[in-house]
């Protein structure tokens, strides 16, 4: 009994946490890309 629930709820939580896994990602990346970004935008305004 105890393993058909520990299944049922993997199979709803692996899709969930996927989804988390990508959404962090994504986010680090977001953050990552605007940090990168805005040293050269800085430059950019300087030097226009």
């Amino acid at each position: 009994m105890h393993n058909i629930v520990k299944n049922r709820f993997h199979t709803i939580m692996d899709p969930i946490g996927e989804k988390v896994v990508y959404a962090v990602a994504v986010l680090m990346f977001t953050m990552f890309a605007v940090l990168a970004i805005q040293p050269v935008m800085i430059l950019g305004m300087l030097l226009w």
